[in-house]
């Protein structure tokens, strides 16, 4: 069990001086829903429970954490007292363990409220999103009103991080820009032919999440592009970028990309952003697929709030 590591994240930026990373702001925020979604009465159940065992939070990077994982996961399943089913819970959640997902999921049908709650916020911070039907599942079987509540927080996140019902949201906004992807380049010393591949796929699950967006089709000449624009009152702009960093440092997955905006058509360049970011990873070595899910998380994670940005920059420009 190597799939777990306490939650890092900073961002810089080499352009934009406001930075708002809806990521980082829902794992936080859900901590809180977490409790203060609870009538008086359960809050105080939760932190009596809390407060009665003291779990020592370890790194699970070595062959001791590991197993502190699999202890933590045997007591959530198998543990007599709902305390400890609730300290395990909380603790999985905390290390951001991915290896107990499982285990917390299987706890959504615990009956014991406070087990449940639990299990919910840390599958939430854990931030799985391919959990999102079991939650959502547990939402609509279960009749407990506190637990009801964090479960629906809990959802409210994961379908924000994966983006579900955003999509419709960007799709009924008034079309304002039409947006040609270009080429997507990789300068890091990580030379691996699908990862630029990765960052076009990223780039355009996260433009078809903006309001307004409309994606270029392929083959379109300038002419085509200049008819369209003037027809349906459009701003075009052409999309490239490149991932400048990726590389390990410690604990930490460490990305920057860099983006270049230019009109469409035309090929001016208009503004060059770039932002950095670290998510946490395991330190030592990791198999070749949590190795591309690490990068998916990272490039994911820049490009969120790098595009996000672009576009607050790009409405303020003048048509």
């Amino acid at each position: 069990m190597k799939n777990c590591a306490h939650d890092k994240f900073n961002l810089n930026w080499s352009l934009f001086d406001v930075f708002k990373f809806r990521h980082v702001k829902t794992l936080v925020v859900i901590n809180t829903l977490g409790i203060m979604l609870m009538p008086l009465g359960t809050r105080q159940k939760l932190k009596t429970a809390a407060g009665m065992f003291v779990v020592v939070l370890l790194l699970c990077s070595n062959a001791f954490a590991d197993a502190r994982s699999e202890y933590l996961i045997n007591m959530l399943q198998n543990g007599g007292s709902y305390r400890v089913r609730v300290q395990a819970a909380n603790t999985l959640g905390q290390i951001r363990c991915q290896d107990g997902v499982p285990a917390l999921v299987r706890a959504l049908e615990d009956d014991h409220e406070l087990v449940v709650i639990s299990a919910a916020t840390a599958l939430g911070q854990i931030a799985d999103t391919s959990v999102i039907p079991k939650v959502a599942a547990a939402l609509n079987s279960n009749s407990n009103k506190a637990a009801k509540s964090q479960l629906q927080a809990t959802l409210r996140v994961l379908k924000a991080l994966s983006g579900e019902g955003a999509v419709e949201d960007a799709q009924s906004a008034k079309p304002e820009f039409l947006i040609h992807i270009d080429a997507m380049g990789n300068s890091s010393e990580v030379q691996r032919d699908e990862l630029t591949d990765l960052l076009r796929n990223v780039v355009i699950k996260r433009l078809r999440r903006e309001p307004g967006v409309i994606i270029q089709e392929p083959g379109m000449t300038a002419k085509s592009v200049t008819k369209k624009l003037k027809k349906e009152k459009l701003r075009g702009y052409i999309l490239s970028g490149s991932i400048l960093r990726m590389e390990h440092s410690g604990d930490q997955l460490i990305v920057k990309l860099s983006l270049n905006v230019f009109t469409n058509p035309g090929y001016n360049l208009l503004i060059m952003p770039s932002a950095e970011g670290a998510v946490p990873v395991i330190a030592g070595p990791m198999t070749r697929k949590t190795e591309q899910a690490a990068q998916m998380r990272a490039l994911k994670a820049v490009a969120e709030a790098l595009i996000g940005n672009v576009f607050k920059t790009l409405h303020t420009l003048d048509d």
